[in-house]
């Protein structure tokens, strides 16, 4: 973990437990549980996002989901029936 990606995480912690005990709530009310951390909407959440992830590889592996680097600039295009759609972050 990253010095920055840590500062986040210890302000965001601090920001959570400010506002849990201004509502009169728990820290884990903000999805920050301490006990017990690894329940069952954990992985949910690890099983959706590891099935998109493949998703995204089997569409990229038989040819309708590319991604190109042009000038710095991350270009995404998903390709259907010969028509081409563009986003560019």
């Amino acid at each position: 973990m990253t010095r920055t990606k840590a500062l986040v995480f210890i302000l965001v912690l601090i920001a959570s437990w400010i506002m849990a005990r201004t509502e009169g709530g728990r820290i884990a009310d903000y999805g920050l549980a301490l006990e017990r951390p690894f329940r069952r909407r954990f992985w949910q959440g690890a099983a959706i996002g590891f099935a998109a992830v493949r998703l995204l590889g089997v569409m990229h592996a038989i040819g309708i989901y590319r991604v190109l680097r042009e000038s710095g600039l991350q270009t995404v295009r998903i390709t259907s029936r010969g028509k081409a759609a563009r986003w560019r972050r």
